[in-house]
């Protein structure tokens, strides 16, 4: 086998803040992604959009009753489900006000889209999928949002990928003062056991966030980001800014934990050793590439894979 630089194959997921007020830091994050050269993201990198709003109890159909519905609010793009071209154009033609419609003004992409990738109309992708209704939404609790998708959409991410969960908002936490909303904030250990439920296999699942920064509150997106020791910067930072954290979690590394390229994709591994002792760490096999977590922290390590050719 030959050791790869390469980072495991990451699949990155945006939770976005639809409010009124976050017109100009949408910008500010498709900038950033479009200013990164392609190749900066690890080998079959994906990038995929939902929304901070999040169900009623019992009811995902329905908004929360803390956030101000208008007509058809549930069919609007993000929604606990991935931002794509159908969702954009159901949107559209569906009867909500005229101005939340005309917010959407680009084509979108498949749910998931590679750095850069252009629609039909050779327009950013994530331009795309980053477009919001721009409407007072009230409420805007992000860690509930993701933690019921997780929930709703089964096997939403690869095995053999790592998870970059990145939220996006101009609020700390959830945006309004409900109190189910309190009492049911997720813990960070409550997130990644939803997200590992959904996903059997990934690697692991990490938090970051672009957001406003004021701990003060219950429920906060900095509480989880912190103990999770991810990457955060402050909504209203410098556009330039916004570029170089994108790029800090692009080529994050992972301790202890190594890829390696093998000579043909593999179905399954028999036996792995390193430095002639059987290795009993975690192994994600992800086509051509395995990606071994727990690995010994020293210069170089001799490693023999025993696997089955798929």
């Amino acid at each position: 086998v030959n050791l790869s630089s390469e980072k495991p194959p990451t699949q990155y997921l945006l939770v976005v803040d639809n409010s009124v007020s976050m017109g100009k830091y949408i910008e500010n994050i498709v900038k950033g992604f479009e200013k990164i050269p392609e190749n900066t993201f690890p080998d079959r990198s994906e990038i995929g959009v939902i929304t901070t709003m999040n169900h009623e109890v019992g009811n995902p159909s329905k908004t929360h009753q803390g956030i101000n519905r208008y007509e058809n609010i549930e069919l609007e793009p993000g929604f606990l489900e991935l931002v794509n071209k159908q969702s954009i154009e159901t949107f559209k033609n569906s009867n909500a006000p005229t101005d939340r419609k005309n917010k959407f003004q680009l084509d979108g992409c498949s749910s998931w889209i590679k750095p850069g990738e252009k629609n039909l109309n050779n327009e950013s992708c994530i331009a795309a999928h980053l477009q919001i209704a721009l409407s007072p939404v009230g409420c805007e609790p992000g860690m509930h949002s993701f933690k019921q998708f997780m929930e709703l959409r089964k096997n939403t991410f690869k095995s053999g990928n790592l998870v970059q969960v990145v939220f996006l908002s101009d609020e700390p936490g959830a945006g309004c003062s409900r109190t189910d909303l309190k009492k049911s904030c997720p813990n960070l250990n409550q997130l990644k056991l939803a997200t590992k439920k959904n996903s059997a296999g990934i690697i692991d699942v990490r938090f970051h966030g672009v957001i406003n920064d004021d701990d003060s509150q219950g429920c906060n997106y900095a509480e989880v980001i912190d103990e999770n020791k991810g990457r955060k910067l402050d909504i209203k930072a410098s556009e330039e800014s916004y570029k170089s954290l994108i790029e800090e979690i692009a080529t994050e590394k992972i301790p202890n934990t190594i890829t390696v390229e093998l000579a043909s994709p593999a179905s399954s591994i028999n036996e792995i050793t390193i430095d002639s002792e059987i290795f009993k760490g975690e192994s994600y096999i992800s086509e051509n590439k395995i990606t071994l977590k727990g690995v010994p922290e020293r210069e170089k390590l001799r490693i023999k894979i025993n696997y089955f050719v798929k």
